[in-house]
């Protein structure tokens, strides 16, 4: 979880210093591994199945 605020706060940093354009790239990435983060974390913490 670190990783992935870390990391996107670093490319919303090099967006914003460097990129002239109003378009938002960043936001593709911190979508997609955002959704791949919220089910890493519902399978891990949601109960084991029995049986």
């Amino acid at each position: 979880m670190l990783c992935y605020v870390v990391f996107n706060a670093v490319q919303v940093m090099v967006w914003w210093i460097f990129d002239s354009s109003n378009h938002f790239w960043p936001i593709w990435s911190i979508v997609a591994w955002g959704i791949g983060l919220m089910f890493h974390i519902w399978g891990v913490s949601r109960p084991a199945r029995v049986g």
